[in-house]
């Protein structure tokens, strides 16, 4: 994965074109930012299916309990690249050479996840109506992007 040197901008750009995104099956991964590029994606897909999940259950979802839903997704335990849970590591064929590397890694993930999240809030709630999310964001919660899952 690519450290990116503006993740907010990398954020909003994904969020961007992920609605897009979600209609092809191919994405041809030529570097590290392509990685983290569609790591951005599924995580942004996971994120909608948890929302979406929660909204089955009740007919509203204010913005506060969708943030709160949100942030425990972000304080889930996750792995990295070359961990042996990593769903992707068929994709990302480079590993952490060492624990520091490991390290390094799984704290960009971990600021990327909390930034994905405090965007795709703002997205989900359009001003003015704080009492459910966005349906043209929730009709895309069943989308799989490239049919992978995190």
């Amino acid at each position: 994965m690519a450290i990116v040197t503006d993740p907010e901008a990398f954020i909003k750009s994904a969020i961007n074109s992920y609605r897009p995104k979600t209609f092809t099956r191919n994405f041809q991964i030529l570097n590290s930012t392509d990685k983290t590029l569609l790591y951005t994606m599924l995580f942004i897909q996971k994120a909608l299916k948890l929302v979406q999940s929660h909204l089955n259950t009740s007919e509203l979802m204010t913005k506060s309990q969708c943030k709160v839903i949100l942030r425990g997704l972000v304080c889930e335990s996750f792995s990295v690249p070359g961990d042996l849970q990593f769903n992707l590591n068929d994709i990302f064929l480079t590993k952490p050479t060492d624990v520091r590397e490991r390290d390094t890694l799984w704290s960009f993930i971990n600021d990327l996840r909390h930034l994905i999240v405090d965007e795709l809030l703002r997205r989900l709630y359009v001003k003015g109506d704080e009492d459910k999310p966005d349906k043209w964001w929730m009709c895309f919660s069943e989308k799989l992007f490239m049919n992978k899952q995190l």
